[in-house]
């Protein structure tokens, strides 16, 4: 069993399972750009098809382009269109289950399936390409990891992870999830960099499909090196049947209502949901805007936006949040993202020029992925240390509908405004829908001058208490 007395070296450790976020986010890149750019190459070569130069911008409509050209776009749309649904709906269950689960029997034996899930579905796609196999096959590895948690399981069990380190020292948590939303950009940045650059060079997908296996495996090493990433965790015995076990954490996560944490913990992840299905696809949304007329962007400028889209306001975030979380609490830390959020898309709104979209935006824009990690940073500060598991698995099918969904909302919306020609709308209706949370963190500001009734249980970090399925009556507080 774990052992408590090695909770305050764990704290003191400056790495703990960021190595293991960045290779797999790594991974989780570059299986995203291959497969679409391979689908493609794939199709070229069914169809013997010589695909036309690079243009120097992407204005050009439908009626120029060759029939074939327009087919090998329409099924490559539609093969990824299945592995998004894949990506997002299966994960919806499985990474429930896993995350839930790991507050019994420890958060590294859940890591180890995230990393089998992304070893075995990096190695099945590279025998695809390797085998040449019929494309549809790539549904295959990509319901593998999906089944393992995917990405959703992934990030549930690192903020999981480190809500266990910092369950003494509470004060560096929105730090150390700001962190690791670091490391997530930062590999899914350098992945798409990495093998944009490769493919120039070698075009050879089969390589590039067997080097991700690399990260993949050194990712597994260093989860099970014991004197690398120790278990964070305290394991407890399953009372029951196992699946009785995680409805019932579920449903006694939102029942306890000590120091009124239900309505905050609903209002949350309200905003969290909000957040996410805007934050999730308004990169493609600006890229294809910017494609348009007036402003044409090139190739470059697409790849530049995206690199700088991923990486530049993730270190932006943890530099803002390290000079002021001294003198500026977690919910005007959301305020903040949320501001910077609205600041990007009516700057994009506004834009009548390349530089203003391209340059300007941009950097208004900088802080607006600061909301995902500190809403979660304040929800894990108000359940017990033996709930966060089941917290971020709730999390998780939280923002996976919320991914799930974003692209039906804002690029449906986008193609109706082109309908019009009125496209700068969408950006008018994406701060309507940010507007919300910022009202709420308001409404949560009030609720956290609510004093506790006398009888209430201290939540915030509160180290004592257990959901051992025997003693869930007892400690259960109703209101």
């Amino acid at each position: 069993m774990f052992a408590r007395s090695t909770m305050p070296s764990l704290s003191k450790r400056p790495v703990t399972i960021e190595p293991v976020l960045f290779l797999l986010f790594l991974v989780q890149g570059g299986l995203k750009t291959l497969k679409g750019r391979y689908i493609e190459h794939r199709l070229t070569e069914i169809y013997n098809y010589t695909a036309p130069l690079n243009e120097s911008t992407l204005c050009s409509n439908d009626n120029g382009k060759d029939p074939t050209q327009i087919k090998i776009e329409a099924t490559t749309d539609k093969l990824m269109t299945y592995l998004w649904y894949e990506a997002t709906l299966i994960p919806i269950a499985s990474a429930l289950i896993l995350t839930t689960l790991s507050d019994f029997i420890g958060r590294k034996p859940m890591l180890i399936i995230s990393s089998v899930g992304y070893i075995t579905a990096s190695l099945m796609t590279f025998l695809v390409a390797y085998l040449k196999l019929p494309l549809a096959l790539l549904l295959v590895p990509q319901g593998v990891l999906g089944v393992c948690g995917g990405k959703a399981l992934l990030l549930s069990i690192s903020f999981s992870y480190i809500a266990d380190v910092t369950i003494h020292v509470q004060n560096t948590r929105s730090i150390r999830f700001v962190l690791l939303d670091l490391m997530r950009y930062l590999g899914f940045g350098i992945a798409f960099i990495s093998i944009d650059v490769f493919l120039k060079e070698t075009q050879d997908y089969v390589l590039a499909f067997l080097l991700l296996c690399i990260p993949a495996f050194l990712s597994f090493i260093y989860i099970i090196l014991p004197w690398l990433l120790l278990e964070s965790c305290q394991t407890r015995p399953i009372q029951s049947n196992i699946l009785k076990e995680i409805f019932l954490s579920v449903f006694y996560l939102f029942k306890q209502n000590g120091n009124g944490r239900r309505l905050k913990l609903l209002l949350l992840l309200v905003c969290l949901f909000l957040y996410v299905i805007v934050i999730e696809e308004l990169l493609s949304v600006i890229v294809s805007y910017g494609q348009r007329i007036p402003f044409c962007w090139t190739h470059n400028d697409v790849r530049m936006y995206r690199v700088v889209g991923y990486i530049t306001p993730a270190i932006a975030s943890v530099i803002v949040v390290k000079l002021l979380s001294p003198w500026t609490s977690d919910s005007w830390f959301v305020r903040i993202g949320l501001s910077s959020g609205i600041g990007l898309l009516l700057s994009s709104a506004l834009a009548t020029t390349n530089s203003s979209l391209l340059y300007i935006a941009p950097v208004l824009g900088l802080l607006r992925i600061l909301p995902s990690a500190i809403l979660q940073s304040v929800m894990s500060k108000n359940v017990t240390s033996a709930e966060q598991g089941t917290l971020f698995g709730s999390i998780a099918v939280v923002i996976s509908i919320a991914r799930f969904s974003s692209p039906f909302l804002m690029n449906g919306i986008f193609q109706h405004m082109a309908e019009i020609h009125q496209l700068y709308i969408i950006f008018y209706i994406a701060i309507g829908i940010l507007v919300i949370p910022l009202v709420l963190m308001s409404i949560l500001d009030r609720l956290s001058e609510w004093h506790p009734q006398p009888g209430y249980l201290p939540l915030q970090g509160d180290d004592r208490m257990t959901h051992e399925a025997g003693t869930r009556q007892d400690r259960t507080i109703d209101t």
